[in-house]
Parts: structure tokens; C-alpha cells; sequence
């Protein structure tokens, strides 16, 4: 289905949204009341809502398509609580960057 060589792409492109929407998400975050925190409390979990339409590279990301913007939402959902897995793939970027890089430069 994939080539060998066109999965690093795909990864890096999928962080990337990932980053952006992720970023543009917290951003809107409002800041937290002064009330006390209680510690015996495990950390609240929410989905991290999708905009209705989003850009990536210059180019519409198609939202409307429902595959679409399912697989964004569990990637969002995902990175956005399992820092671990954030933070391999960051590890990760530094191995695909020279061979998605090249791609790119083949490709013009």
C-alpha cells in the first residue's frame, strides 16, 4: 500500500498536525481557578476538541472527511496525555529528519 521510503513522510506529517493543533489548542485553555486542589483526585482527562477547519503546509486538512478527522482525534487524544510517546517520537524525528529531508529535496 506504502512505500519503505514514504512512511517516515507520513509520520513526520502526523506529528506535525498533531504539534500544531495541539498547540493552537492550548493556547484557548483558560486559566484555572485559585480554589485548593485535592490530591486524592487522579488528573482530569478530556478530549481535546477539533476546529472545523485546520491548515497544514499551506494546504486545507480535510476535516469533513470523517476518517480524516477520526485518526486526528485519537492522535490528539493520545499524544496529548501519553507524554512518553510524545516525547519517543520527538526522539524519532532526529533519525527520519535526514531521510525525509532528502525526500523532499529529490522531489523539489
Amino acid at each position: 500500500m506504502f512505500r519503505k521510503s514514504a512512511i517516515p513522510v507520513y509520520l513526520f506529517v502526523g506529528l506535525m498536525i498533531s504539534t500544531s493543533i495541539i498547540f493552537r489548542a492550548s493556547q484557548n485553555i483558560p486559566q484555572p481557578s485559585q480554589q485548593p486542589v485535592s490530591f486524592n483526585v487522579f488528573s482530569k482527562i478530556e478530549a481535546v476538541s477539533l476546529p472545523d477547519a485546520e491548515t497544514f503546509a499551506g494546504e486545507a486538512v480535510p476535516l469533513d472527511n470523517f476518517d480524516v478527522r477520526e485518526r486526528l482525534d485519537r492522535e490528539l487524544l493520545v499524544n496529548t496525555y501519553w507524554h512518553s510517546n510524545t516525547l519517543q517520537l520527538f526522539k524519532l524525528a532526529s533519525r527520519y529528519f535526514p531521510v525525509i529531508e532528502a525526500i523532499l529535496k529529490e522531489n523539489g
